[in-house]
């Protein structure tokens, strides 16, 4: 609505405009500019009844909306219930898990009564271990006592052996001994005594020796008992830790599934009140767009009636200018008799005028097929460039050791990238030139007038295009001495194969070739200042011819010095694929009809100065065709470097 406002404005501002033209002016064509603006009037009133319906469009789409937000608050109350139909199961769940907790309690008790169990057990199998260690330590000691008696008992069998010995020397030689014999029989009492009790303590050690093993035996049962005992009680305390383990898996379980129903009921009662408040806002949406509607509504039929009076107004005001609008017709057409007369001249002259614009079209044509083969020519040295450019990616691939040097190559190729957006924008800063000296052709052949200056500036581009066809020919010389020095630079690169080598020499010709698009960047630049100043001044076409010899060979010395070691390793050179190339007629075409224009414009008066003025209208035509020529030259030498530029700076950023 508040659009709509600023036409209304402009829509009364232009009525009263109309009105105050209507009271000033009079005459047939007043009366036809006044109905016309009746009708603009009614039509801006159908747009404005037309608005109208956009807006009821618009309120119908706000119902609809409306009527969505319903069906979701009804949606909203369906999730009320299933919130409530959630909460009931959280609170059985609460329930079960209360019931776990109680169920809890006696397995915890349990397991308290085991831990305690198993601490007592612990303790017993403590004390066991410390009892057999001093059964060990009882049995080593009988052991040592065993053996040392084994060594008395060996010890007195010697003896008993070695009294025998003495007794049978003794009954030999009883005559001899008699003396001794009671001496020997007190030996043999005390040894007979000492036998026995030997006997006695080996018996005492072997029935100690039988109750340690028995002893051992009983502590290896007792023992055996224990284990079994610690065995069954750790299983219980296995069950009842897993038992444990799972009553905490599923409390866990239950406090996780309780976090998210809490959670949705959360986020559904935040949706249900966000949509309870779209709801309130739609609401008071509709009612003031409805408030805006009868106010914009009651204008519009204000608006409406206005309109309609003034109509009423201007109907009578038409009345009466078509009455004079009949007047001025009979006065008119004596008039155009006048009119008609001078059209029949103009159209006389405008047919020869055509039939020279037929011969300047040729000439125009003949440029174009010149401008298509320096296209051709130049999609042929595209395609060597890139094949120049893959073989150096293949030489790249085969010096990996040359990384750093890459590295150097890839930033100076992001600044080439950066010199050819700045040509691009200068391409396109050219093209909106070409298009706007196009459009001034265009206007200035829809001008009848000052035919008679373009003919004679069509006689002397005539006389002036052998000069054009001799710079031509220097120019395709020129393009036949470059291919001449690639030839023989591929020629010597076959010499050099090494992988380092053509790394360098690539950096190094794409420097070249850069600053060769600078230096012609350079000439172009000092070309215009030598333009600008040979408009204001007056050479004569002789110095024009010999300065633009010195321009071309200029460029032609530079280049043959910068592209000196091209990168061609293979002598056949890839066929480009056939392109419709763009006609450049209106390029070419453009100074010269600027120069009519501005001849039809200055002499349209006296026909003495016209001669004198033709003379230096074809000496800056000479001119200005020539320059032509130098830019249309220059480009095709940009696009023949860009190219291979640009392709030489994205394919070494994809290795």
């Amino acid at each position: 609505m508040q659009s709509q406002r600023p036409q209304l404005v402009v829509a009364e501002g232009e009525k009263d405009h109309a009105l105050g033209e209507i009271k000033k002016m009079q005459g047939p064509k007043v009366a036809d500019m006044k109905l016309s603006e009746v009708n603009e009037l009614n039509k801006e009133v159908g747009s404005l009844k037309g608005l109208l319906s956009n807006s009821k469009d618009e309120l119908k789409q706000k119902d609809g909306k409306i009527k969505s937000l319903e069906i979701k608050l009804e949606n909203v109350s369906k999730l009320e219930s299933e919130l409530e139909s959630r909460d009931s199961l959280v609170a059985r769940l609460k329930q079960e898990l209360n019931n776990v907790k109680e169920s809890k309690s006696p397995v915890s008790v349990l397991s308290a009564d085991n831990k305690r169990s198993i601490v007592e057990l612990e303790a017993e199998v403590e004390r066991g271990a410390i009892s057999e260690l001093k059964m060990l330590d009882s049995l080593k000691q009988q052991t040592k006592l065993l053996e040392e008696t084994k060594i008395e008992l060996e010890e007195t069998k010697l003896e008993l052996v070695s009294l025998q010995k003495n007794v049978d020397t003794r009954g030999v030689d009883e005559s001899r001994d008699k003396e001794n014999i009671v001496q020997s029989r007190d030996e043999d009492g005390s040894l007979k005594t000492e036998l026995l009790l030997a006997r006695d303590q080996l018996a005492q050690a072997l029935d100690n020796e039988r109750i340690a093993l028995m002893k051992t035996k009983s502590l290896q049962n007792e023992i055996a008992l224990v284990k079994n005992e610690l065995g069954l009680l750790n299983d219980e305390l296995n069950k009842s830790i897993s038992a444990e383990e799972t009553s905490k898996k599923a409390m866990d379980e239950l406090a996780i599934a309780l976090k998210e129903v809490s959670k949705v009921s959360n986020l559904e009662k935040e949706k249900h009140q966000t949509i309870l408040l779209e709801l309130e806002h739609v609401k008071e949406e509709s009612e003031q767009l409805k408030e805006m509607i009868r106010s914009t509504e009651e204008r519009y039929q204000q608006l409406l009636d206005e309109a309609e009076k003034e109509t009423e107004a201007f109907r009578n005001t038409a009345d009466r200018l078509r009455l004079e609008a009949e007047e001025s017709l009979l006065a008119w057409n004596g008039k155009e008799m006048g009119f008609v007369t001078c059209i029949k001249k103009v159209e006389e002259e405008k047919a020869v005028v055509e039939q020279e614009n037929a011969k300047f079209a040729e000439a125009l044509k003949e440029t174009e097929t010149l401008s298509r083969s320096a296209r051709e020519e130049n999609f042929k040295l595209r395609d060597i460039l890139k094949q120049a450019i893959n073989e150096a990616n293949v030489a790249k691939l085969a010096a990996r050791i040359a990384s750093d040097e890459n590295s150097v190559l890839k930033d100076s190729i992001s600044e080439r990238d950066e010199e050819l957006l700045m040509l691009n924008k200068e391409n396109e800063r050219l093209r909106v030139n070409e298009d706007a000296a196009n459009e001034n052709v265009k206007e200035d052949e829809e001008e009848n007038g000052g035919n008679e200056k373009i003919t004679a500036k069509l006689k002397s581009i005539d006389e002036h295009d052998v000069e054009d066809e001799t710079e031509e020919e220097e120019n395709e010389e020129t393009t036949a001495k470059l291919m001449s020095i690639v030839e023989h630079d591929v020629e010597d690169e076959n010499e050099e194969e090494e992988e380092n080598g053509k790394n360098e020499k690539t950096t190094s010709k794409l420097k070249s070739i850069s600053d060769v698009e600078q230096d012609v960047e350079d000439e172009n630049e000092e070309e215009e200042e030598e333009n600008g100043e040979k408009r204001a001044s007056s050479f004569d076409l002789d110095e024009t011819k010999d300065i633009d010899d010195q321009d071309s060979a200029r460029n032609i010395t530079k280049l043959e010095d910068h592209l000196k070691g091209s990168i061609f390793d293979s002598d056949c050179y890839p066929k480009s694929e056939p392109h419709t190339p763009i006609s450049i007629s209106n390029q070419q075409t453009n100074p010269l009809i600027r120069d009519e224009g501005t001849l039809h414009s200055e002499d349209h008066g006296n026909v003495d100065s016209n001669h004198q003025y033709d003379s230096d209208g074809g000496r800056n035509n000479s001119r200005t065709k020539k320059k032509l020529f130098r830019r249309v030259s220059d480009i095709i030498m940009r696009k023949k470097m860009i190219p291979s530029h640009s392709m030489g700076s994205q394919r070494p950023i994809q290795m």
